[in-house]
């Protein structure tokens, strides 16, 4: 049986945390008003914690960044317990990645002096030759982000559009001769010598 989910207003939290303090066991209270256990336990932990039923993200933040300005003072770990966050938050930060705009210069220049010809590889044997450090698939990305094409990413078709010198015809199929007879025609056709 699926339970619809509500939306209840601060008073009720209020009410239901202050009968909780009285005395009256979570599981009762949940029971009698037909709430989730998870529901009265979530509101009486973060009344006790911060005074309202609203997790703060602002608090929170101000958490991570004590953290992380103590990191060299105090262990993760240990500072993660006293504030009541997760380790995870600390160890696993993105940083936000930054684009230098001397490395998409230098490419966009390596590229010129090529005459489009260089790919990733070779823009990084440039690039370090300029003691520029970047991974090819940084190298690769750049080069998307900025529209570069290199010549041998243009497709060319040097295959000639005519129609094969041999053509099965009734006369010649492939089903209608010996696979011997076949390859020996085939082989005059394309005007080669035959085979032995």
């Amino acid at each position: 049986m699926e339970r619809e989910r509500r939306k209840c207003t601060d008073e009720f939290k209020q009410k239901i945390v202050e009968l909780n303090l009285g005395g009256k066991r979570q599981a009762t209270l949940s029971r009698e008003y037909d709430l989730t256990l998870s529901a009265v336990n979530g509101w009486v932990k973060r009344f006790n914690n911060s005074g309202s039923f609203k997790a703060s993200s602002a608090d929170y933040g101000a958490k991570v960044n004590l953290v992380l300005s103590n990191k060299d003072k105090y262990s993760n770990s240990a500072m993660g317990k006293a504030l009541k966050i997760s380790r995870a938050t600390v160890y696993y930060r993105e940083e936000p990645r930054l684009i230098d705009e001397g490395i998409v210069e230098a490419i966009k220049d390596i590229s010129r002096a090529s005459k489009n010809n260089y790919g990733t590889r070779k823009n990084k044997v440039e690039l370090e030759k300029r003691d520029i450090i970047v991974s090819r698939c940084r190298i690769g990305h750049i080069i998307a982000e900025n529209g570069l094409v290199f010549n041998y990413t243009v497709s060319s078709s040097k295959f000639n559009n005519q129609q094969p010198q041999f053509v099965a015809t009734p006369g010649n199929s492939r089903n209608s001769l010996p696979k011997r007879q076949f390859r020996v025609n085939l082989v005059r056709e394309l005007g080669c010598e035959t085979l032995s």
